[in-house]
């Protein structure tokens, strides 16, 4: 980084403290924090306690509930800029700043992948579906996606491609070689494409499908309506996932090839955005999935215990 010109304040302060808009800053990440560590943390031990909710399409939306967890770990990270100006001006430090982000935020866009692959895979091959994806394939799938995540995060610092030698200040646009930032945004939208339309491919089949129960008199089997209502619910987290990142997306592809601070003013936003999704998807859970719903209850002491052994909506492992 190019000392001379670089700013020694704290973000956002100035000599008589912290300036509104860092105070609203620090004040939102914390909040965000707290709601995103406390809400994946507990929907991570439901899964982990209550037998039901082991199948393999929750170990996907468990492995994206723990990018969400560790990203907001992280804002703790983030936070810290604020109290520590020296830390812009240390070459690894001020890139983490940046990559911690792309780093959860990928592994949550390849864990909604896998996901959609998962339910691609259940609705077009019931009957060959657990013989296609089993706990083993899915624990590699899941060990793939978070070595090609980890790979994509550390390649600036590992091998040096970074701009922050000739940087003004620690700002991901000025310190992110371009071409790395071109592949990094072009691969989310490109990504969110491919969710959109295999989700649309999948309400096709379901249609059909209900269509031909109709119209043959059939008896709507019960693993039809379980593999629609994950389709639905996994269509949801998508939609929220895309709305969210989609932003911040569109603004690096445009500061790739124009960059300007406006851009980069809006994009800081643009960022919380997205991070904020992280916040969403534990009420997204317990909103739309009623077996999430009713364990999470018996997590938190919410819903009082049955005295019978067979309990209709969670089985315990205990």
């Amino acid at each position: 980084m190019n000392n001379s010109t670089a700013v020694s304040a704290a973000p956002g302060k100035s000599n008589g403290g912290f300036t509104p808009l860092a105070i609203g800053l620090m004040t939102g990440q914390f909040i965000m924090m707290v709601v995103m560590v406390g809400g994946n943390s507990i929907f991570i031990l439901a899964i982990i306690k209550y037998r039901k909710l082991k199948t393999i399409n929750s170990m996907f939306v468990a492995n994206l509930s723990l990018s969400d967890l560790i990203l907001g770990i992280t804002m703790s990270f983030q936070i810290s800029f604020f109290f520590q100006p020296w830390m812009e001006h240390v070459k690894e430090l001020c890139i983490l700043r940046f990559q911690f982000v792309n780093l959860f935020s990928k592994a949550a866009l390849y864990s909604l992948c896998l996901t959609v692959i998962d339910r691609f895979i259940a609705i077009t091959y019931p009957l060959k579906y657990p013989s296609i994806m089993t706990n083993t394939k899915a624990y590699v799938l899941i060990a793939i996606m978070w070595i090609y995540a980890l790979t994509n995060a550390l390649v600036p610092i590992i091998f040096d491609i970074n701009t922050w030698d000739t940087a003004d200040l620690c700002l991901y646009e000025l310190v992110t070689e371009r071409k790395y930032r071109l592949y990094i945004h072009t691969e989310d939208l490109l990504l969110s494409i491919f969710l959109m339309v295999c989700y649309s491919y999948i309400y096709i089949v379901v249609r059909r499908h209900k269509r031909k129960i109709a119209t043959e008199n059939m008896a709507s089997d019960r693993r039809f309506l379980q593999d629609k209502k994950l389709a639905k619910f996994s269509i949801i987290i998508a939609i929220v996932f895309t709305i969210c990142w989609l932003p911040f997306s569109i603004i690096q592809e445009v500061q790739v090839y124009k960059f300007s601070v406006t851009g980069a003013f809006v994009g800081n936003f643009a960022v919380f955005l997205g991070i904020s999704n992280s916040a969403i998807n534990p009420f997204i859970y317990t909103w739309k999935n009623p077996d999430f719903r009713s364990a999470i209850k018996k997590l938190l002491r919410l819903e009082h215990l049955p005295q019978q052994t067979n309990i209709n909506s969670v089985e315990s492992i205990s």
